[in-house]
């Protein structure tokens, strides 16, 4: 399907390499250690190679058969069309998916024709239909001292061997991208390390590709989506705005004209991490080394990936350690910190998702939100934490006040300043009512956090959140 997120890869290489043993660990480790979709799909398209080998149909000795001399060219159409229709609603399919591993694929048809019983006919049918067979991200060319190959399986000769070293190697030139492992110098486990890597570039490259540009407002935002993801970036774009709220709904993408760097690590992040999802939009100030993903998985917003780079990290890390110390009570929630990655000049983090509770344009009332700074004053065992961007768009309504995006935060308590950002931000037209009520939440909320009422009168009327009448 054009636009998916998932990712076809071609382990492909001469009788005695070790094709079906690499594949086979490589999907069972991944498998163990992530919550990815894989499938291992054999030459025939139609055929899911299982993960137990005695239960495979092994013809002892392809090579040995003689090529057809009549139906060469039907079988080779029959064939294509099997692919092509595999790749639509089959095993070949991107959707549903993280990563797809074929077994030498059709291109094995050019290098190995007498395993397939082909004859010249038949081989000039494969050359012409391969251009129309399903594309693929990356070739893996599995190879190895010919003469240690041909002790390994005596079917092939040395020098048959060679030529089809060769041969896969030019082949390698036409995918995406590629990579030759030796299986006869490494081990069995370096070749399944070095298959994992190359699975995950593909998969890297594979996500930039289907991830377009998204016109925002204010131009300063660098926003990104892949197709049927704009849930996603709704969760990640809320413009205050007339101009923006438009863009927002109608999320208008257009072609990507240069290489993004936010999109370049946003799906390295999600390659990585080895993250499943059916889309992600990724979106980022310009002027900030740091972006936050939303990854979706049947069609809802399954988490939050923050990915930070150069002088970002540190702050990144910051957030981190401040989100291991934080819990939820029975008047927050804060989003679990889902796991982490720190490489060499990047970093990224996974967030719980807070956005299906959610309720639809319900602002939040003015004593749920003090009952959510009370908490916070009173967490980390007393000692109180300060948000640092406590606003409207990081607090999320449900049975208990959701807080998000804990960047600013600090493990140390400055009374008020929360509140004073939150009041700030959503009723800038309190100090007009002669009831003053901002004087009102301040004096509960100082009440119940056992603090000093006047000293805090004082900083909002500095804000010009209380006018100066209402501080006598």
């Amino acid at each position: 399907m054009r636009g998916s997120c998932g990712t076809r890869v071609i382990v492909a290489g001469p009788d005695g390499t070790g094709k079906t043993t690499v594949v086979r660990r490589a999907i069972h480790q991944l498998l163990d250690s992530t919550a990815m979709r894989l499938r291992h799909v054999h030459f025939d398209p139609d055929r899911e190679v299982g993960p137990d080998p005695s239960l495979e149909r092994l013809v002892p000795s392809p090579h040995d058969t003689r090529p057809r001399r009549v139906g060469q060219t039907a079988s080779v159409v029959w064939r294509a069309w099997r692919y092509r229709r595999a790749a639509r609603v089959g095993l070949l399919a991107r959707h549903n998916v993280e990563i797809v591993v074929q077994e030498r694929g059709w291109a094995d048809q050019l290098v190995d024709p007498l395993r397939y019983r082909l004859s010249a006919s038949g081989s000039a049918a494969a050359r012409l239909f391969w251009p129309m067979s399903p594309r693929f991200d990356a070739l893996i060319a599995l190879f190895g001292d010919p003469p240690s190959l041909a002790a390994r399986k005596s079917e092939l000769s040395t020098k048959e061997l060679a030529r089809q070293i060769e041969r896969w190697d030019k082949l390698r030139q036409v995918y995406p991208s590629s990579i030759k492992i030796d299986t006869v110098t490494n081990t069995v486990d370096d070749a399944v390390t070095q298959a994992i890597s190359a699975f995950r570039s593909a998969r890297k490259n594979r996500l930039e590709v289907v991830a377009q540009p998204v016109l925002t407002w204010p131009r300063r935002l660098d926003a990104h989506a892949t197709p049927k993801a704009n849930v996603a970036l709704r969760a990640l774009y809320k413009p205050a705005s007339n101009v923006g709220k438009v863009r927002r709904r109608l999320v208008v993408k257009i072609p990507r004209t240069s290489h993004s760097v936010v999109v370049d690590m946003a799906a390295r992040a999600i390659a990585e991490m080895d993250l499943p999802l059916d889309g992600f939009a990724v979106i980022q100030s310009k002027d900030r080394a740091r972006a936050v993903v939303s990854i979706m998985r049947e069609g809802t917003i399954a988490e939050f990936v923050k990915i930070g780079w150069g002088r970002d990290v540190a702050g990144l890390a910051a957030e981190a350690n401040i989100l291991k110390e934080l819990y939820d009570t029975d008047r927050v929630r804060i989003p679990k910190l889902l796991g982490s990655i720190a490489q060499d000049g990047w970093g990224a983090i996974r967030l719980e998702s807070l956005e299906r509770d959610r309720p639809a344009q319900v602002d939040l009332s003015i004593g749920k939100v003090v009952d959510a700074l009370v908490a916070l004053r009173w967490s980390l065992h007393g000692r109180g934490v300060t948000h640092g961007d406590f606003r409207p768009w990081n607090l999320v309504d449900g049975p208990e006040v959701g807080i998000i995006d804990w960047e600013h935060a600090r493990s140390e308590f400055k009374p008020g300043a929360d509140l004073l950002d939150y009041l700030e931000a959503v009723e800038p037209r309190w100090p007009r009512f002669s009831s003053h009520p901002v004087k009102k939440i301040i004096e509960s909320y100082a009440s119940l956090c056992e603090l000093d009422v006047d000293g805090l009168v004082r900083a909002a009327r500095e804000r010009g959140l209380i006018g100066a009448k209402a501080t006598k």
